[in-house]
This record gives C-alpha cells, structure tokens and sequence, in this order.
C-alpha cells in the first residue's frame, strides 16, 4: 500500500484487488514513512481507521476513499496508467517539480525530521518477544 500511495496517480483493477496495512494485526506497528503516507494521501480519519484496524479493503472501496484515482477492468487498467503517466511525461519538468514539491515539501521535511527516532523506537517494537511471538505465530497460520 505505501508504494501504491507513494504514486501521484493511484489505480486498481476491479474485484479481488485488497490494498490495506494490517501490520498493526501482526503486533507490530506499521514502519513509520507508511504510516504518515497513508495519512498524508487519505487524510487522518481515513488513515487511522485503516492502521488501526488493519483492515482491506477493496479498490471500489479505495476509490470511495479517494485513496486511488480509479478502478477498472484488469486487462484495462495497465494502458490507463500509461495514458496517464504519457500526459504528465509532456509537463514542463520544472513546473510540474515544484508544483508537487509545493504539495509535498512540508511532509518529506517532518519525515526527515522523525525519521531516525521512528524507526529506532519501531525496530526496538518488531524485535520485542510479543512481537516476534505474533510474528510467528502469523507465519503458522499463513503455512496452512
């Protein structure tokens, strides 16, 4: 889901398409450049339903969401991502930079301002015995 959210523009074939973050049902806590992106694209009421549940949804519900631009049939969706990515290709390069840096300026500076406490604080998390006892325990369940 964090790449997918990384992407200006976000699209998902139709049916069994589940996007979510359910680290957060594993024990863990999600890494913390994906938490505030989910948060950043989705906004906070979305984005904290979806960390703190953990739940997937579907790219109908996605879109519902405005987490994604659209959705359609799988054999479809591939060449709408491309016609998209041919028209931002033919932007001005650096209009187009600092307009997305004007979007994006002030979240990739508060990631590299908490970024090295997060991610300590987030290893100390994932390596603890209750994490790693959840961990394994997911893996049994995922081997049947």
């Amino acid at each position: 889901m964090a790449l997918l959210l990384a992407c200006d523009y976000r699209y998902a074939a139709e049916g069994r398409v589940l996007i979510g973050k359910p680290e957060i049902l594993l024990g863990v806590p999600n890494p913390y450049f994906a938490d505030q992106l989910v948060r950043f694209v989705a906004g906070d009421f979305v984005g904290s339903d979806l960390l703190y549940t953990g739940k997937l949804i579907s790219g109908e519900q996605a879109l519902a969401q405005r987490l994604i631009h659209g959705v359609g049939v799988t054999a479809d969706i591939e060449s709408i991502a491309w016609q998209q990515l041919k028209f931002l290709c033919q932007l001005a390069p650096e209009a187009f930079a600092e307009t997305k840096n004007m979007r994006s300026g002030r979240f990739c500076a508060d990631i590299r301002q908490q970024m090295s406490a997060r991610v300590a604080r987030q290893v100390e998390i994932w390596n603890s015995e209750d994490a790693q006892s959840r961990l394994r325990e997911a893996a049994k369940r995922l081997a049947r």
